[in-house]
């Protein structure tokens, strides 16, 4: 609760200067406008025009800013105990980005291993077995499939998790699925927002995964972690 109230304050303030960086510009103070905005965001812009060039500016500032704040939001939950250690405090978030899968499949992934099982239908057949259901139906691997491929509604997860009970910290799992919702849009909006031939979903997970690297370990370092 007093993470969620704060990250809500951070997102105020971003808006805040949002407004007084556009009322600076209509006043003909654009290099004031932009000095408060490279304060407050840094140099977002320069990474993606070298990541992505034909990223609008748009959106490659709300993808960044988007970032920031979830790199933010991780370390602001960490317990005290990661700060000022020696060992790197790995990123939760940043595993749903892993290559071999999209977001929510990485998640998916997190719930098979858990369970035992080595792929999707096998994680199907567990749940079948189990009677896990949703709406009064049991959830078919090329439902689970579907879903690794895109998004998955988040009620739908506290149903999965189900299968791993008492093996996993449910309501860390099920933030981990809101965070791979999270960055599936972040994706699909890279890839909207691209002028001209716009990436591949790969191409465009990996320029995420690679900035989000870059500003967790970035936050870690502002607060004196490793």
């Amino acid at each position: 609760e007093d993470n969620l109230s704060l990250l809500v304050e951070r997102l105020a303030h971003l808006d805040r200067v949002a407004a007084s960086g556009w009322q600076l510009s209509q006043d003909g103070l654009a290099s004031e406008a932009m000095a408060l905005f490279e304060q407050t965001v840094g140099h977002p812009l320069d990474h993606w025009k070298q990541a992505n060039p034909g990223l609008t500016t748009a959106v490659a500032l709300l993808v960044d800013i988007s970032l920031q704040t979830l790199a933010w939001f991780e370390w602001q939950s960490a317990p005290e105990s990661a700060l000022g250690k020696k060992e790197p405090r790995p990123s939760r978030a940043l595993p749903l980005l892993a290559p071999a899968r999209k977001p929510v499949g990485n998640w998916l992934r997190r719930l098979e291993r858990a369970a035992g099982c080595a792929n999707l239908k096998e994680l199907a057949d567990l749940m079948l077995a189990e009677g896990i259901k949703r709406h009064n139906h049991y959830v078919s691997y090329d439902l689970l499939k579907k879903w690794s491929s895109g998004l998955m509604p988040p009620k739908v997860g506290k149903e999965l998790l189900k299968v791993v009970s008492g093996r996993v910290d449910a309501q860390r799992e099920h933030g981990l699925l809101v965070v791979a919702r999270f960055l599936t849009f972040l994706c699909d909006l890279v890839v909207a927002g691209t002028r001209g031939e716009a990436p591949s979903w790969k191409a465009t997970q990996g320029q995420i995964r690679s900035r989000y690297a870059e500003l967790y370990a970035s936050e870690g370092a502002r607060r004196g972690a490793h």
